[in-house]
């Protein structure tokens, strides 16, 4: 948990390059698998390389698949590349992981007005 708690604290101080070092050095031997690959696909898709983010968030639900967050990203990810059924379907997900979590609803909406399904 040291590795992930020192990645974390890189990865505020925006020092992302050694935040990610750290978080793939944690995922390997730390038990915050899914942290530590969701965190890298935030560093990630903050610096707008979302095909890596993408499968960074991939990781992470392969690790917690109840992980809203990861699914919401993942689907932010693919909106960015242009992948816009991707991103509709990933959205689905994630408000159905978590029904109370507002800014999936939003992100959902916005991606059927977006695509003009308005009836899905």
């Amino acid at each position: 948990m040291l590795l992930y708690n020192y990645g974390k604290l890189l990865h505020q101080q925006k020092i992302f390059e050694k935040a990610i070092e750290l978080y793939k050095e944690s995922f390997s031997i730390e038990s915050k698998k899914n942290l530590s690959m969701y965190n890298i696909g935030n560093i990630y898709f903050h610096n707008k390389n979302f095909e890596n983010a993408i499968s960074a968030f991939k990781k992470a639900i392969e690790f917690d698949p109840e992980n809203f967050l990861a699914y919401n990203n993942l689907a932010l990810s693919y909106k960015n590349i242009g992948k816009f059924n991707d991103a509709l379907k990933f959205h689905k997900i994630a408000i159905e992981k978590n029904k109370n979590y507002i800014d999936g609803h939003v992100n959902y909406s916005h991606q059927l007005l977006m695509l003009e399904k308005f009836n899905t």
